[in-house]
């Protein structure tokens, strides 16, 4: 059906739908939707003519606006995929509720949501960079989910990345930010290549990593992930004695080759034992601000002990070229308290010592010292048995140990 010419003016509540295979108006039509008013599409539509939308335009089916820019409040319904085309995009407000994991693919050179993007069913599939603009808010209690990019402008509150990615939502929501700051958020499923963990991290999903940066002006922020069908249940690996463990975000800034974990604020009904399976699905709230510059920074999930006290640990052997990455380098493990020197000496058997270090600072990281097995003549040391003496000074307390280490290889 071709329409040449059409004006719609409706000014109470009212709805209009047309069912045809496939609707085009023509290039002189206009379609005018007054306030409050619902216009339906249910087969492909072409709009060739102008759009002057003020109500709300429901789509079944693929929706190309041709020439025109903005184009008021979408709402994507259905169980079959769908394409939205057109040159760039005002959409005051973005509705998908789709029925399952159905699509809406933006072939457009972007969408801009000046309101509200509310996905929630079916997956926005953003293909290409800045495909997707919200300068409004967005919902953060959907199912639905956008795979691949999405871009945000802060105004200075809250706003939700409704993401996801392997038909599981993964929202991820930045708070605190710098109003007028814009972030680019991507998601994908993480490669390790290259990548080690910090020495408390016991596990990290290969299911979700979220890369965040900022186009322009950086800003720090606080964050808030809502993850969902990750697997964070790894086999043959050497726990750091704990009771509990629970889920937490790690990060990996551009540059570095080491994940850290983030200081999370710690719920309970997140805690599992290690004879008990990890949670696939949760709430993280993250406590420290997070810098966010125009270098990416990388988010994954993962799973750490947790420290009821303060608990000091060193192990009695370690295998610098072994599989467990925690367990390649000999140091010691500090839990619970802020650390403010660290002195490490190792002995060999006739007392000449191989490692030493000595370094104090208002808040230092364990992982980053210890013995990996290297004499000082730079040639790997052989199996044997190797003595130490550890001082660790604490924000509260003092703590030291000395013994003997087995070195493995």
């Amino acid at each position: 059906m071709t329409i040449k010419k059409i004006l719609i003016a409706v000014l109470f509540l009212v709805s209009l739908e047309t069912w045809s295979q496939t609707t085009n108006l023509g290039g002189n039509a206009s379609l005018w939707l007054g306030n409050q008013a619902s216009f339906y599409f249910g087969g492909n539509t072409t709009l060739n003519g102008t759009v002057t939308n003020n109500g709300e335009i429901i789509s079944y089916s693929d929706l190309d606006f041709v020439l025109n820019r903005s184009v008021g409040s979408l709402r994507f319904v259905g169980d079959g995929d769908q394409n939205l085309l057109g040159d760039t995009l005002d959409v005051t407000n973005m509705v998908v509720d789709k029925a399952g994991n159905s699509n809406v693919l933006l072939q457009t050179d972007r969408v801009v949501v000046s309101g509200m993007l509310d996905v929630t069913n079916g997956v926005v599939q953003a293909e290409d960079e800045l495909d997707l603009l919200v300068s409004g808010s967005s919902d953060g209690n959907g199912q639905g989910f956008v795979e691949g990019k999405l871009v945000g402008l802060s105004t200075g509150q809250a706003v939700t990345f409704p993401m996801g990615v392997n038909g599981s939502p993964n929202y991820i929501t930045l708070s605190g930010t710098t109003a007028g700051s814009v972030f680019r958020v991507e998601i994908a499923q993480p490669d390790f290549t290259d990548v080690r963990t910090d020495a408390d991290i016991q596990a990290i999903s290969e299911e979700v990593e979220w890369v965040i940066t900022s186009i322009g002006n950086g800003s720090d922020g606080q964050l808030t992930v809502d993850f969902s069908g990750v697997n964070l249940n790894t086999q043959n690996i050497e726990l750091i004695n704990a009771d509990v463990y629970q889920p937490a975000v790690l990060a990996l800034v551009d540059g570095d080759s080491l994940y850290r974990v983030l200081l999370s604020a710690e719920d309970p009904a997140l805690n599992f034992r290690a004879a008990d399976l990890p949670p696939s699905a949760g709430t993280i709230t993250v406590e420290n601000l997070i810098a966010i510059s125009e270098q990416p920074v990388r988010l994954a999930l993962g799973w750490i002990p947790v420290v009821d006290d303060i608990e000091f640990y060193v192990p009695n052997s370690f295998a610098p070229a072994g599989n467990q990455m925690e367990n390649q380098t000999f140091r010691p493990f500090l839990s619970g308290d802020i650390i403010t020197t660290v002195s490490i000496s190792v002995f060999n058997s006739l007392n000449q010592e191989v490692y030493s270090v000595s370094q104090s600072g208002d808040n230092l990281d364990l992982s980053l010292f210890g013995w990996d097995g290297t004499l000082p003549s730079g040639q790997q040391a052989q199996s044997g048995v190797f003595y130490y003496n550890i001082v660790l000074v604490s924000s509260t307390d003092r703590f030291t140990q000395s013994g003997a280490v087995l070195l493995v290889r």
